[in-house]
C-alpha cells in the first residue's frame, strides 16, 4: 500500500499544477504586507542614476499595517518632466490591478495641490544616465486618481505620452478611493476603474505601437504642478524639490499581475473602435473577479470628506509653457501648449454589468481543496488510482 500512498500526492499536484501555474506573472505580484518585499521593487531614479529621491515617504506596511505608503516631494510627470516610478518589468500581455486611498497630507479630504495623484504606470524602459539623458525620450501611459486640475476635487486622470509629447484627460471621479486595473492587448492598452461596492467601468483606450515587448509596469505618484513645473525638467528630473506645496499621501492596499489573453473573437479587431469592440465586449475577460479584493475599510486615522456632488467631465487642452503654471477657465477647462487628443470617446453606461466567462469543460466546484479541476484529469487519476491499487492488492 505504500506505493499507492505515494502515487496519489503525486497525481493532485500534477492535476494541480495546471491551474495554479498557469500564470507565470503571479510571483510579482505584493500586497504589501511584508516589509521585506519592498527590496523587489525597482526605483526609476535609481536604475536611471539621477540621485534625487522624489519621495519623502517610502512604506511598507509599517505607517499603515498591509498597505504601501507613497508621499511624494513636488514632482510631476509631464512632456519631460520625470517623477516617481517604482516598477517591475513585464513582457507581453498583461493585467495590473491595484487599490488607492489618495488623500491629502492632513489626511482630510482630496489633495489641496494641483495634480496630486497616485496610480499605475506603464513606461517604455531608457537607456540613459543624467549624461546621456536628451529631451523627447519619454514614452508611457498612465490611470490615476487624486486631485488633478480643481484641487480638493478627487479626479482620475489618464495620460498617454508618446516621445515626451502628452495628452491628458481628467474627470472627477466621485469616490475618495477606487481599484484601477490596466491591462496591455499587443498594442492596445485598456484603462478600467471601479470605486467600491460599484461595477467595473472602461475608463480609456489607447493604441501605443511604439510601446516595445518588455515594459515598465508600477506605481507612481506625483503632486503641485505649480511647483515643479517652474523648474527645467532636466533639473527637476535630478533634484528633490523641498518647496512648494506637495499634498499628497497615497496608500496602496496591493498591486497584482496576472498574465491576460485576448479572446479568438476579438484577434484583428480594432479594440479602439467602440461600434466593433463594446465596453461590454472588454468587460467580459477584463473585468472579471480574479484580482478582486474585499470592499476596502476607510483610512483608519482620518475620516475623508464628502465626495464632491457636482460631474465635472473637464478635458485637458494641452497649451503649457515650461515654466507657467496652468490657468483655469470658469469652464474648469485646463489650459496647456498643445491640441489634446482623445483617444478614446467610449462613455460606458452606468446600467452595464460584468460578465465572467467561465471555461469549457472546468467546474468551480472544490474537490479535495483544489477549485476548478479539470475533469479529464480527476478521470485520468482515478483510472490511474485504481490500477495501482489492484496491483497491490
Amino acid at each position: 500500500m505504500k506505493s499507492t500512498v505515494r502515487i496519489i500526492p503525486t497525481l493532485l499536484l500534477l492535476i494541480a499544477v495546471p491551474i495554479f501555474g498557469q500564470d507565470d506573472l503571479a510571483s510579482l505580484s505584493d500586497e504589501f504586507d511584508n516589509p521585506s518585499t519592498q527590496s523587489n521593487w525597482m526605483r526609476i531614479y535609481q536604475v536611471e542614476q539621477w540621485g534625487a529621491d522624489q519621495l519623502e515617504e517610502y512604506d511598507f506596511s509599517g505607517a499603515r499595517p498591509g498597505w504601501l505608503r507613497m508621499v511624494p516631494y513636488s514632482s510631476t510627470w509631464y512632456q519631460n518632466w520625470r517623477g516617481v516610478l517604482a516598477f517591475k518589468e513585464v513582457t507581453g500581455d498583461f493585467m495590473v490591478t491595484t487599490h488607492i486611498q489618495p488623500r491629502n497630507r492632513a489626511g482630510t479630504g482630496a489633495p489641496g495641490s494641483q495634480f496630486s495623484l497616485a496610480g499605475i504606470m506603464i513606461r517604455t524602459p531608457r537607456n540613459i544616465t543624467p549624461q546621456t539623458w536628451t529631451p523627447g525620450g519619454e514614452n508611457y501611459v498612465f490611470l490615476s486618481i487624486g486631485a488633478a486640475g480643481d484641487p480638493g476635487v478627487f479626479q482620475f486622470e489618464v495620460k498617454t505620452t508618446v516621445d515626451s509629447d502628452s495628452n491628458l484627460v481628467y474627470t472627477d471621479a466621485n469616490t475618495s478611493e477606487a481599484t484601477i486595473r490596466s491591462a496591455r492587448l499587443g498594442n492596445y492598452f485598456i484603462m478600467l476603474r471601479r470605486a467600491p461596492e460599484e461595477d467595473w467601468v472602461v475608463h480609456r483606450r489607447y493604441y501605443r505601437e511604439d510601446m516595445p515587448q518588455t515594459l515598465q509596469v508600477g506605481m507612481t505618484c506625483y503632486t503641485d504642478w505649480p511647483t515643479g513645473s517652474t523648474f527645467d525638467p532636466y533639473v527637476h528630473n535630478q533634484i528633490t524639490i523641498t518647496t512648494g506645496n506637495p499634498d499628497l499621501v497615497a496608500d496602496f492596499d496591493y498591486y497584482r499581475y496576472a498574465r491576460v489573453e485576448l479572446p479568438s473573437s476579438l484577434e484583428g479587431v480594432d479594440l479602439l473602435d467602440t461600434s466593433e469592440v463594446s465596453d461590454a465586449d472588454l468587460l467580459a475577460f477584463l473585468g472579471d473577479q480574479t484580482q478582486e479584493t474585499p470592499t476596502p475599510s476607510a483610512t483608519p486615522t482620518q475620516t475623508p470628506t464628502e465626495t464632491p456632488t457636482h460631474t465635472n467631465t473637464a478635458s485637458a487642452t494641452e497649451t503649457q509653457t515650461p515654466t507657467s503654471t496652468p490657468t483655469f477657465t470658469s469652464t474648469e477647462t485646463l489650459t496647456f501648449t498643445q491640441t489634446q487628443t482623445r483617444t478614446s470617446t467610449a462613455t460606458p453606461s452606468p446600467s452595464e454589468t460584468e460578465m465572467v466567462e467561465t471555461p469549457t469543460g472546468t467546474y468551480s466546484s472544490d474537490i479535495d481543496g483544489i477549485p476548478g479541476v479539470d475533469v479529464r484529469d480527476l478521470i485520468l487519476f482515478l483510472e490511474i488510482w485504481k490500477s495501482q491499487k489492484a496491483g497491490d492488492a
